[in-house]
């Protein structure tokens, strides 16, 4: 009876002895992992001069899930290089891949016709992008996927959301058939 006491007591001791009290911190036994620098997701890095703290990944890493697109560190660079593999294909399947994708993350912006009248763009300081635009009919497929990636202007990332090359290709191909449908 008298160990099992002196065990709880002990053991009592141990778990509060972790505990530096109200006002007080915890004991850090890793305390680079308590204290690590941290960007947030589409801040600016001060490091960096200005850049996006979207990193890219470090050399020799393996990817896992999806494979980050190296060729694609310029726009102009992903206009000349990226080939849309669905180019052409406007098969139901590929639109309505598309179509449900725009409308959750694109249309909300971008407007459900593509002409940068949505709900949110409506409200914002620097408007979406009108896809309708003679301009913007212009851009490679490439140049689109690359801005869906990458993000562009005041628009985010959205490799995050649009997790598949197929979803994102959809999503170009999509906004094709609203500039079709325009003219």
């Amino acid at each position: 009876m008298m160990a099992r006491i002196v065990f709880i007591t002990g053991f009592s001791l141990f778990l509060f002895a972790c505990n530096g009290g109200k006002n007080q911190t915890n004991i850090e036994l890793m305390p680079d992992m308590f204290d690590q620098e941290s960007l947030k997701s589409q801040d600016w890095d001060p490091k960096q001069g200005g850049k996006g703290s979207n990193l890219v990944p470090p050399e020799n890493t393996v990817p896992r899930g999806i494979a980050y697109p190296k060729h694609m560190e310029d726009m102009t660079e992903a206009e000349e290089k990226l080939k849309n593999p669905y180019n052409n294909d406007f098969t139901p399947p590929i639109i309505e891949l598309g179509k449900s994708k725009y409308e959750v993350y694109c249309g909300l912006c971008h407007g459900p016709q593509g002409d940068g009248k949505g709900l949110v763009g409506l409200k914002m300081l620097v408007p979406p992008r009108n896809f309708l635009e003679d301009r913007v009919k212009n851009f490679s497929d490439g140049r689109i996927y690359w801005a869906i990636v990458k993000g562009m202007g005041t628009m985010g990332s959205y490799a995050n959301q649009l997790l598949t090359e197929k979803e994102r290709w959809a999503v170009v191909n999509y906004v094709r058939t609203l500039q079709k449908q325009s003219q």
